[in-house]
């Protein structure tokens, strides 16, 4: 997968098991700034979504590339985000889970 010539597989330790949309990769990383963390991570990437700073899309545009934000996807989001960045997010850091 590459996004303006830069293929993320090169620069992910995580298989690419998954397809994620070249826009969503690139969003993710825009919001995966150096030593951010989970859940300040997902607390970024709402508020870039919220404002439409990252090529002006919208919670609604990521949705409809296969990137949800929503609570009860949280599990897909981070796999999303561990298969184009570095970031290991263990499920522990969901907390209890009823």
């Amino acid at each position: 997968m590459a996004l303006n010539g830069f293929d993320f597989r090169k620069y992910s330790p995580y298989s690419f098991s998954m397809e994620v949309h070249p826009q969503v990769a690139g969003f993710i990383l825009y919001c995966a700034s150096p030593g951010k963390e989970w859940p300040a991570l997902y607390d970024e990437m709402c508020r870039v979504a919220g404002r439409g700073l990252y090529q002006g899309l919208s919670f609604k545009d990521l949705r409809d590339k296969g990137l949800s934000l929503g609570l009860n996807r949280l599990e897909e989001t981070i796999q999303m985000i561990e298969a184009v960045t570095d970031l290991p997010i263990s499920n522990t850091s969901l907390g209890p889970v009823d």
